[in-house]
């Protein structure tokens, strides 16, 4: 549970992995352009396709009652199973920001450096 809502986080936070050599180099409009496009033709569209397509898990397990197969384990096993899909809603939340963001990172509204510069000066 912790991983699946961490990834919304990571994303707010702008500490997903990345391992293209070529994106570091890129200017900060070129990176937004790069995060915006990736995020509407690859990471929505995912993340809908997922916590749409694991709805009916959750709800199979809802309705059948599905418990632990351990003694004194889990009663509500969907409870678990419904952070899956409600992760992945939340990640298409998260990336809507994520956009807007990059779109402000775009048109040169938003400095990402301004907050550790304010920061050091204090």
């Amino acid at each position: 549970m912790i991983i699946l809502l961490g990834v919304s986080y990571s994303l707010k936070e702008d500490g997903h992995v990345r391992v293209d050599v070529i994106y570091d180099r890129l200017n900060i409009k070129k990176k937004a352009m790069i995060n915006i496009v990736g995020t509407i033709l690859f990471l929505i569209p995912f993340s809908i396709f997922i916590g749409t397509g694991s709805f009916d898990f959750v709800m199979e397990a809802y309705t059948s009652g599905e418990i632990s197969g351990d003694p004194g384990g889990l009663t509500h096993r969907w409870i678990i199973k419904a952070f899956i899909p409600a992760s992945f809603y939340l990640l298409v939340f998260t990336s809507i920001g994520f956009i807007i963001k990059n779109i402000n990172l775009y048109r040169g509204e938003h400095n990402p450096h301004k907050h550790n510069l304010e920061g050091a000066q204090k």
